[in-house]
């Protein structure tokens, strides 16, 4: 969160790759899902632990299909 403020933009894909890269550095597995919103083209992207959604600011993934999964292990 504190990066996004910083820099002055939040956008999904960034976001999910730096909470991948800070649970790999924690030592934790994660999920990056991309997710779409059928029948649009809208795509998002997120990333869990432990089932958990660390940071995301609004909870957009609740309306999306995940399309792939990619799971990280450190």
């Amino acid at each position: 969160m504190a990066v996004e403020r910083s820099v002055g933009i939040s956008n999904c894909y960034p976001r999910a790759l730096l909470t991948a890269y800070l649970c790999i550095t924690s030592q934790l597995s994660c999920d990056v899902t991309v997710g779409i919103l059928a029948p649009t083209a809208n795509m998002h992207v997120w990333c869990s632990t432990e089932g958990a959604i660390p940071y995301e600011p609004e909870p957009e993934y609740w309306f999306y299909s995940p399309l792939v999964v990619f799971h990280v292990t450190p």
